[in-house]
């Protein structure tokens, strides 16, 4: 099985993007059941008193953490030859094992948020924050805030274990190491650099919420979400733990997502559907709208002098791993969607027309040259603090190849559609029945829609919580459906 896994390369040529997915979760899930693989997850199971599945779960995600969607391979860190990297990294655990501490101080809040990377996210959920007697931010940086109440916890590269985490655990440890060691070698795959990191997740996640304990939790980014941290929230007293929706589910984000509560951004079921198909633990979904939105949009001043009015607003999508699923994903986002704005430009050559793409973007000097000698501005840092949402209210229709904030949009009552040529994005909307109608094929269809937008002012009429809720009152429902929760 293991040789099947180490020649596995997923089909670019398959137009069916989800079904390039779905091949992907199967190898992963064959992966996950072979002999090695149990022998490691029942190990860590009875040493540290973990339910098989919470390993699983944790295990399937980092198998496919490690698929390289650019080569379409998982990575050569799981080749036999990377062993000897790992086994280093293996005897650095061992040692921060003889420096952990004891610690018996358990100080409780009422919320812990984890994954808060800048400050930005922090600001995006300092309302939600704010609401509570006392809580917990959990983060990879200094993030320099003060405010009553609240606590910041900076996780270091290698974590201070809590001596509890590993009592009377370290030769069992040491034993279990030695034969997934040994099978290593024998199967020719490096199952030690699964093994060091579900290790270190367990010993990490067990000293920070047996020190750091609270009624309700969120991870900042459903796709960071970690069965291991999960759990030992719950099990040192934890109520709930919860995840914001803040992308469409597209297929390479939703592998093997853990959560209680999906607060998801519409009142539709589709999207949970998409993370259970994909191997996860979602036990229920709530719809609340967008933290973005209320951030951004609503909580901020209208910044909007500076911001164009367009007749034609695209919104910018970061080419991440979907880019590199399939090759009609590339064709359609780098070619086919950007020909369609071109064309449209110089059939009505007076309309406004901008490209907004999103900040983080590093640049874009591959579009500019292809909308060259066109009408088309490309964007990418904004005027506005309020982000892309200055220019969504301040442009008549909203065209995206699948960002977040055409469902956004409409939640503000413009007028926003997905550019998806021949219906070929079955990785983003493939079952995704609630966005259907939103979905332009060809470019025909754009042009039609376009012409009965800005010049008959026929606009078509949303039943807009199946996109978005209106994200005006986000902490607050997130904060009122805590507070029901005994």
């Amino acid at each position: 099985m293991e040789d099947i896994i180490k020649k596995f390369k997923s089909d670019k040529k398959n137009n069916n993007s989800y079904l390039v997915s779905r091949k992907i979760y199967k190898n992963i899930i064959l992966l996950s059941n072979t002999d090695t693989s149990k022998q490691m997850i029942n190990g860590f199971s009875k040493i540290f008193d973990i339910p098989n599945n919470v390993l699983k779960t944790k295990y399937r995600k980092l198998i496919h953490d490690s698929f390289d969607y650019n080569t379409s391979k998982f990575s050569n860190k799981i080749f036999i030859f990377y062993i000897f990297l790992e086994t280093v990294k293996s005897l650095v655990l061992f040692l921060i094992l003889f420096f952990s501490k004891k610690n018996d101080d358990k100080k409780k809040y009422d919320f812990i948020i984890n994954g808060i990377g800048d400050k930005r996210s922090y600001e995006r959920y300092e309302k939600l924050i704010e609401k509570f007697s006392s809580s917990l931010v959990i983060s990879n940086i200094e993030l320099n805030k003060k405010s009553n109440g609240v606590n910041f916890l900076k996780l270091r590269k290698y974590q201070r274990i809590n001596e509890k985490a590993i009592k009377g655990k370290k030769m069992t440890l040491f034993f279990l190491f030695i034969a997934i060691y040994i099978k290593s070698l024998c199967k020719n795959f490096n199952y030690i650099y699964f093994y060091n990191i579900l290790f270190y997740s367990i010993i990490k996640n067990f000293s920070i919420f047996y020190n750091n304990r609270a009624k309700y939790f969120m991870e900042d980014r459903f796709y960071n979400t970690c069965s291991i941290r999960n759990y030992y929230f719950k099990k040192f007293g934890g109520k709930v733990t919860t995840t914001p929706q803040k992308n469409i589910v597209e297929t390479c984000i939703s592998f093997f997502v853990d959560t209680d509560t999906f607060f998801s951004l519409a009142d539709e079921k589709f999207s949970i559907k998409r993370l259970r198909e994909f191997g996860g633990r979602v036990d229920r979904s709530y719809p609340i709208g967008s933290f973005f939105l209320e951030h951004d949009w609503y909580r901020k001043k209208k910044d909007l002098k500076k911001v164009r009015k367009n007749d034609i607003l695209i919104t910018g999508l970061n080419p991440n791993t979907w880019l590199h699923l399939n090759n009609l994903n590339f064709e359609n986002h780098e070619l086919i969607s950007r020909k369609w704005i071109k064309d449209i430009s110089k059939l009505y050559p007076k309309l406004k027309v901008m490209v907004k793409h999103h900040a983080n973007l590093k640049q874009n000097e591959y579009e500019k040259k292809f909308f060259y000698g066109s009408n088309i501005i490309t964007k990418i840092k904004p005027n506005s603090n309020n982000y892309s949402y200055g220019y969504i209210f301040k442009s008549e229709i909203i065209f995206s190849f699948a960002s977040t904030t055409i469902l956004e949009a409409i939640s503000m009552g413009k007028q926003g559609f997905f550019i998806d040529p021949g219906n070929g994005s079955k990785n983003f909307f493939y079952k995704l029945n609630n966005l259907k109608d939103i979905r332009i094929k060809s470019f025909a269809d754009f042009k039609n829609l376009i012409e009965k937008s800005l010049f008959y002012k026929n606009k078509k009429k949303f039943n807009k919580d199946k996109y978005c809720l209106k994200s005006d009152k986000v902490s607050n429902r997130v904060f009122n459906y805590y507070k029901k929760i005994k």
